[in-house]
This record gives structure tokens, C-alpha cells and sequence, in this order.
């Protein structure tokens, strides 16, 4: 196994608090999903799933990404100046998205084979200033280092959701409860984050002036130019993998594949994440000092590849029975879905702690272009699934198939990296 070492101990700290905080908004939706499986349906889960694949076309470019830039100014008064420049862009796109789903709420509900989830798209604005505004508060906190107030928010949003979703599905309320429950989380995460703001944060607001966020907008274009197009793809993947679900099947399907997917992707969350950012400071480090990082990748990939094997082997072996006793009787198909894409999960969990490698050595733009291929190759399998041979399974098993070739590449390509890149 790796063995990774910290600078210091206030970055230890900083470390466990994100950590504790990431793991704490994870295992409480764990511990709340077999009883809210019981609570909803398949079908009701997929309105929510239609919902959030749609918003998350605007909030991703919510801030124009814009919000990533808050940490890199030297002073908090460019910083602050940002910060106003991601508020305005979030407004904007606020209203942008009202626009768009005034005009063409009939063509996306027909588009997605789903008028049920009609009236609540008219919701995505406040989604968009929801989100927006926690991200842009979240990235200023970490700027301050008050990574408390970023862990207790996202615990925060998580417990929110979870508790309003039980309280909703005893009620009997069905889909509305779940989309109204996921932005009351969204909405006391916010209030959360804020509350942590100190008032020598507050006092930075009388530097933000007009020309200084010009100056910033410029200075950082490079944000919504490039990274809002990396960001945008990707996420549109993920969406328009939903609305082929829905185009071609039932309710029933894509609201068991959107819990399944979160289930099996929680771990990849939790564990890639932070051991992503030990990887992305440790390397970086090594490449600073010209010294190099194969043997690093190479354990960590290894190691990774020793937790996942074992785990995502039983959900193929027994994904059926597993989701039955676990979620209830109504999902035991969810399971047999959970067994077909488990290898293209197991992969990307292992190599998605490693995806920084690019960014650290400077090669992003080969990097986007490699990842739009695995998008148009993950969306190919499910269109072939629906459109050639009428069954989602057959779509599963072929995005697992084509994912294993391209992430065996994916691979050995980071490993070549990592061996250039002490020469870089």
C-alpha cells in the first residue's frame, strides 16, 4: 500500500476535518437508503433523477467556473472581487435557465418521455442559485482555511435531505417530496456555510468595485473558456445518459439505476477523493523537487485495484439477492443493474485518485480529449442498449465491456505520464 506523508500537522488536520466531514455526508444517506426505498418507488426516484439530470445543465456553469479562480489571487481583495464577479454570472444564469424552461418545458418533458417532472423544472433557477452561491462561499472558506464550516455544510445538506425525505415519504408525497427534501438540503447547507463566514469576511465586501472584477474576469478567462467546456461535458455525459434511460425505457429503470449508480459510486467519492488530494500534493511535491512519481502511481493504482476487486466482484456475483434484502423486494432488478455496470465503476475507482496527473504535468487539453471519447463511448453503449437491441442490459454489459478497454488505456497512459514526468 501507498504511504503518504503531510507536511505538517495543521495540514493533517485540515485533512481530517475535510475527510470526516466528506465521510459523515456520505454514510448518512447509507444508513437512511433502506428505509427510503421502502418509502418511494422506482418511478418516484426517477422524477428526482429527471430533475437533477436537467438542473445540473445549468448549475455546472453556474459561476462560470469562476469560482475555482477564488483561490489562486494573492490578496483577498481580487478574491473578494471574484467572488462578486461568480455571485453576478450566478444570477445571470439564474435567470437564463427560467428563460429556457419557460419556453421549452413541453419539448424537454417530451424529449425525456416524462411530463410528470414538467412543473417542477420550473424549480432549476432556485437549484442554480442554491448551488452557485454554496460553491462560491465553499471555495472563499477554504481560501480562509475555515474548513469546519465546509465540513459541517456538506454534513449538513446530506442529514437535511435525508431527514426530509423521511419525514415526506411517511406522508405519502411521493416525487414532490423527494425534489422539495433535496432542496432543503441544498438551501440549509448554504445556511450553514454562511454562518461560519466570520465578519472580517464581511468587512472584504466594501473592496469589491467594478473595474477590479473586470480586471479578475479577464485575468481568469481561461475558466469558463476551458474548464466550464471540460466541466460541461462531463456532466452532460452523466445527464444525457439519464435521458437515453428514460427516452428508451421506463420510469421503473431509471429510477433504479440513479440509486444504484449513487450507491455503488458513494465509494469513489469518499475513499478517490481524499486519497486523490494526498496523491495531487505528494506528486506535485515530487515533480517540484525533479524527482519521480511511476512508483508512486503505480502503488497507489495497485492498491486501489485490491480494495475494489473484491468488493465490486461481489456486486456482480450477487446483486440481485444483495439489493433485495437490503433495499427490498421491488429493487432486486435494481441489483441485477448494479452487477452489469459494477466493472466500469471498479475501474473508474481505481483510477479516478490518479486523474490529476495531467493536470499537474500540463496536459489537460489531451486529457479532455481523451475524456470526451470515454463520454461518447459510455452514451454509444446505452443508444445501442435502447435503440438496436431494445434492452437496457445488454446496453449495461456493453458500457462495463467498452469501459474496461478504455480505462486499460487510461492506465497505461498515466503511468507513461508519470514516467515523463520527471523529465518535464
Amino acid at each position: 500500500m501507498v504511504k503518504f506523508r503531510f507536511i505538517n500537522n495543521e495540514t493533517a488536520r485540515n485533512f481530517l476535518t475535510l475527510f470526516t466531514g466528506s465521510a459523515l455526508a456520505q454514510l448518512i444517506p447509507f444508513a437512511f437508503e433502506p428505509i427510503l426505498t421502502r418509502l418511494f418507488t422506482p418511478p418516484q426516484f426517477a422524477v428526482l433523477a429527471l430533475y437533477i439530470s436537467v438542473a445540473n445543465l445549468f448549475v455546472i456553469i453556474a459561476t462560470g467556473r469562476y469560482e475555482l479562480a477564488i483561490m489562486l489571487p494573492k490578496t483577498n481583495r481580487q478574491s473578494i472581487n471574484i467572488v462578486a464577479l461568480s455571485f453576478m454570472i450566478c444570477c445571470g444564469v439564474a435567470v437564463v435557465s427560467l428563460i429556457v424552461i419557460s419556453i421549452f418545458n413541453h419539448g424537454i418533458c417530451t424529449l425525456l418521455n416524462n411530463h410528470t417532472v414538467g412543473p417542477y423544472l420550473f424549480l432549476i433557477p432556485l437549484s442554480v442559485l442554491l448551488t452557485g452561491s454554496y460553491q462560491i462561499v465553499n471555495y472563499w472558506m477554504t481560501r480562509q482555511k475555515q474548513f469546519a464550516g465546509v465540513s459541517t455544510g456538506r454534513v449538513a445538506q446530506t442529514t437535511t435531505n435525508a431527514l426530509l425525505n423521511l419525514g415526506t415519504g411517511f406522508l405519502k408525497t411521493g416525487h414532490a417530496g423527494l425534489i422539495w427534501s433535496y432542496l432543503g438540503g441544498i438551501s440549509i447547507s448554504f445556511v450553514t456555510i454562511i454562518s461560519f463566514v466570520k465578519k472580517a469576511d464581511f468587512r472584504q465586501l466594501r473592496l469589491i468595485n467594478r473595474k477590479e472584477i473586470l480586471l479578475m474576469a479577464k485575468r481568469y478567462s481561461d475558466f469558463p473558456k476551458i474548464n466550464s467546456l471540460h466541466a460541461f461535458t462531463d456532466i452532460l455525459q452523466q445527464s444525457l445518459l439519464i435521458f437515453l434511460l428514460s427516452y428508451f425505457f421506463s420510469d421503473t429503470i431509471v429510477g433504479s439505476y440513479s440509486r444504484t449508480f449513487r450507491l455503488l459510486a458513494a465509494p469513489s467519492s469518499l475513499i478517490g477523493t481524499a486519497i486523490g488530494q494526498i496523491y495531487f500534493q505528494q506528486a506535485s511535491s515530487r515533480i517540484a523537487r525533479g524527482e519521480s512519481i511511476k512508483d508512486l502511481t503505480l502503488k497507489l493504482i495497485k492498491g486501489l485495484a485490491f480494495i475494489a476487486i473484491p468488493g465490486f466482484s461481489m456486486v456482480v456475483l450477487f446483486g440481485g439477492p444483495l439489493f433485495s434484502f437490503l433495499l427490498g423486494k421491488a429493487w432486486y432488478s435494481a441489483g441485477l443493474y448494479a452487477g452489469a455496470i459494477a466493472p466500469w465503476l471498479c475501474v473508474n475507482f481505481i483510477t479516478s485518485p490518479v486523474s490529476t496527473l495531467p493536470l499537474i504535468i500540463g496536459k489537460q487539453k489531451i486529457a479532455f480529449l481523451i475524456s470526451l471519447i470515454g463520454n461518447s463511448l459510455i452514451l454509444l453503449s446505452i443508444f445501442y442498449g435502447g435503440y438496436v437491441s431494445h434492452n437496457v442490459m445488454t446496453g449495461f454489459y456493453m458500457l462495463s465491456g467498452v469501459m474496461l478497454v478504455y480505462y486499460t488505456f487510461l492506465i497505461r497512459w498515466y503511468l507513461k505520464l508519470a514516467t515523463l514526468s520527471q523529465q518535464t
